[in-house]
């Protein structure tokens, strides 16, 4: 996978002039929060719809942690000249580079935050409820395979949540 740093990709959003698509594949919700300048949001679950769309294109993609990019890479590899920002918008963040928020007044939790929530409280019920033990053990079991693969099926399903969009 082709790769860009933080300096280069800082170069390309202060210059703009390049032909890449910038593309962040982060949830609206977390796009509207804060994103880098010059990024688009291309959330991940509608990159394969819209495959055509990106053919032949030149693409730098970017999400919150490097997971979702790199999904986002394979998906689009086959189709397009694509790059990712070694990086993620949390090291651009922490590196107190420009972000751009797009409704400073919506309060909205990251998905990550709602995951937590979510599991805390399943966890917390299943404690006063008969057969509790075996919700807490498929909720282990998940968060275990989760850890492991990096695929979190809460996560996406959360992720396309209506408020989330």
């Amino acid at each position: 996978m082709k790769t860009i740093d933080i300096n280069r990709l800082e170069q390309m959003v202060l210059n703009k002039n390049h032909d890449e698509i910038l593309m962040d594949v982060r949830t609206p919700a977390e796009f509207e929060a804060g994103h880098i300048p010059g990024f688009e949001n291309h959330p991940l679950d509608t990159l394969k719809d819209n495959l055509e769309k990106y053919r032949g294109k030149k693409i730098v993609v970017s999400c919150k942690s490097g997971g979702r990019a790199a999904q986002a890479v394979k998906i689009l590899e086959p189709v397009a000249d694509m790059r990712c920002y070694s990086g993620s918008f949390d090291e651009w963040q922490s590196e107190h580079k420009r972000i751009i928020k797009l409704d400073e007044h919506r309060f909205s939790l990251p998905v990550d935050r709602q995951l937590f929530i979510l599991v805390g409280v399943i966890l917390i019920v299943s404690f006063f409820i008969p057969f509790g033990n075996w919700i807490a053990l498929i909720m282990g079991s998940g968060l275990a395979f989760a850890g492991i693969s990096g695929i979190c099926f809460l996560h996406m399903a959360l992720s396309k949540m209506p408020w989330n969009r």
